[in-house]
């Protein structure tokens, strides 16, 4: 049996495709803005996010967020935000004592299609992280909501 000649190229390992995690950003820094008090405290921290981050579109954040559980008994709330650039969890609060942006930055495409676009991948992620969708009046429930 001869030896492989030089010219001859081993066969590349195939890429494997990214986890669902890997194409989770987490940023606890966000620019060293913090939430403040108040009702609007979330919606004003992502406007400013928004804006440091050249993200768009940053005015109607208050109109498009959907409410978040931080904790499924206290209901910490949380925000997810739809950017044209992809999807981003605002979250600060509970078990959470730094606050945290957690996001995909991917438009819909390929990459996110396999968990049903950049929204779905994100709501997945967090729910492992103990953040739940908020069902209506700070009561998340349902069998996706263990934490």
């Amino acid at each position: 049996m001869e030896p492989p000649s030089a010219y001859t190229a081993a066969p590349s390992p195939k890429p494997s495709p990214p986890q669902s995690s890997d194409l989770v950003t987490v940023d606890p820094i966000g620019f060293g803005l913090r939430p403040g008090t108040g009702a609007h405290r979330l919606v004003t921290w992502a406007t400013q996010y928004c804006e440091l981050a050249g993200l768009s579109p940053c005015p109607g954040i208050a109109d498009r967020a959907e409410p978040l559980c931080i904790e499924r008994w206290d209901c910490h709330p949380a925000l997810l935000v739809p950017f044209r650039e992809g999807t981003a969890a605002f979250v600060s609060g509970g078990r959470f004592t730094v606050p945290v942006v957690y996001a995909v930055w991917l438009t819909e495409n390929p990459m996110v299609a396999p968990a049903g676009g950049s929204r779905s991948l994100l709501v997945s992620y967090l729910l492992t992280v103990g953040v739940c969708p908020d069902e209506g009046g700070g009561y998340p429930r349902g069998p996706k909501c263990s934490a």
